[in-house]
């Protein structure tokens, strides 16, 4: 547990001083409430909480405490309101502003979140959550530099610190310091063998020293543990084999786990993939005039929508990620959300005027079986607009990013096959990553008789 400094050693024995007067029953419904608390019945103590409030309205503590449990029973807004009001009756209250951070980040707001562990961090320095917690939002943000020194913060107050180890080596991996983290990936192994955080990291590590062969062991290693769908595709991207395609259920549970502050990570790299297609379009198709079928293919959290509405009498949107089509709905701009994959629903659906799909294929691998259904489903001169990460040479390769790129001779000639022959095509930074630009070929195929 992170020391506590003399002012929050007497912080503490004022609080104490200040239980010692709660009313007997109160103190009662709170032994209770945090016997439950740490059983982790949630439910339980918040009723008590709420009960000990109900007769001690101002009591600072008891709030942070509820808004603690609510926090672990995913009620976000009641958390937040029951963490404000702590803050609001003790504002140099650290924790409840760690806790803060934490609801905001389960929100998304990754911005808010860093602002309360920065508070959290000046009201108690020895803390060590706040500093791991604020590095986790930056390496969601990919900021990894800032991840970096807020995992060697929370490592400067607890040493042996594992899920910081772990989390800086994927850190220092990303910044191209391989060989710490290589060092930081073994220590937080020597703590705990089977943590897959650290497994990963150290596989990455490998790749990048060069050890292609000792990746694929770790990998195999890390199969032992669990076989989930990323886990046996990043095998491969990490071994340098490209696959057809990705496991089933690959794209759906990333998506998933990120739907929540994904518009705020692409945000933070200045991602362009709907705003590029739009531009493309624009060029060929007649001015908006809301009388055109667009069917998005893999339309996320509906970024798409916005710019092709205006296009739209009919706009469906269609991903695999239920956590994204929920954001998506909270957008508007669809006529029909769809959870499916987009392979299967294109079976079903006939005379789209356009067919749009940003930064899609990155996931898809060949792309022969998506191309014939997205011909099929196209009235004739219907458009498919869409984007690759470029490939110079090859057809398709797995990155070690787990996406693949493709190259633009390799997707028109299998777009001509199937009777889409292209009608612009243009190169352009999709978004930033690690710093860098990542090129991007934007291209809009035409439905041939």
């Amino acid at each position: 547990m992170s020391k506590l400094t003399r002012k929050q050693r007497r912080e503490q024995e004022r609080q104490k001083a200040k239980a010692t007067k709660r009313p007997r029953a109160v103190q009662k419904y709170l032994r209770q409430a945090l016997t439950h608390q740490q059983g982790r019945r949630f439910e339980k103590a918040t009723a008590l909480y709420e009960r000990a409030l109900q007769m001690i309205p101002d009591d600072a503590e008891i709030w942070n405490q509820l808004g603690s449990c609510l926090l672990n029973l995913d009620r976000l807004e009641a958390a937040t309101a029951a963490l404000t009001r702590c803050i609001e009756l003790q504002p140099k209250h650290a924790i409840a502003h760690a806790n803060l951070g934490n609801a905001a980040a389960r929100s998304g707001d990754l911005t808010g979140a860093l602002a309360h562990y920065k508070h959290a961090k000046r009201l108690a320095p020895r803390f060590s959550k706040p500093h791991y917690n604020a590095a986790k939002c930056h390496a969601m943000l990919q900021q990894w530099h800032l991840a970096v020194d807020g995992y060697r913060a929370a490592l400067a107050i607890k040493p042996d610190y594992r899920i910081a180890l772990a989390n800086l080596a994927v850190s220092l991996s990303m910044i191209d310091k391989p060989k710490e983290a290589l060092i930081m990936a073994r220590k937080a192994l020597e703590l705990d063998p089977l943590d897959l955080v650290a497994r990963r990291a150290l596989a990455r590590a490998q790749v990048q020293l060069g050890d292609r062969a000792a990746a694929d062991e770790t990998y195999a290693e890390i199969l032992q543990i669990s076989n989930s769908p990323e886990l046996v595709h990043m095998r491969e991207a990490m071994a340098g084999r490209t696959t057809d395609a990705p496991p089933a259920g690959y794209a759906r549970d990333v998506f998933d786990r990120f739907a929540v502050s994904f518009d705020h990570v692409l945000d933070d790299l200045e991602y362009r993939g709907p705003q590029l297609l739009a531009a493309a379009l624009e060029k060929i198709l007649p001015p908006p005039n809301a009388d055109l079928f667009v069917y998005d293919l893999g339309c996320g959290t509906g970024r798409c929508g916005h710019y092709m509405k205006r296009y739209a009498r009919r706009m469906v949107g269609v991903d695999l990620s239920s956590g994204m089509l929920a954001r998506a709905e909270e957008k508007g701009g669809y006529d029909e959300l769809r959870c499916a994959d987009g392979l299967i629903d294109l079976q079903g659906v006939a005379d789209c005027d356009v067919v749009i799909s940003a930064d899609v294929l990155i996931y898809v691998g060949r792309v022969e079986p998506l191309f014939a259904a997205i011909s099929k489903s196209l009235r004739t001169g219907g458009l498919f607009a869409f984007t690759i990460e470029s490939l110079d040479y090859g057809d398709v390769r797995l990155e070690i990013s787990g996406r693949y790129s493709h190259n633009y001779d390799y997707v028109a000639s299998v777009g001509a096959a199937v009777g889409m022959v292209p009608v612009a095509r243009s190169r352009a930074t999709l978004r930033r990553e690690l710093g860098r630009p990542v090129a991007c070929d934007v291209l809009v195929l035409r439905r041939e008789p």
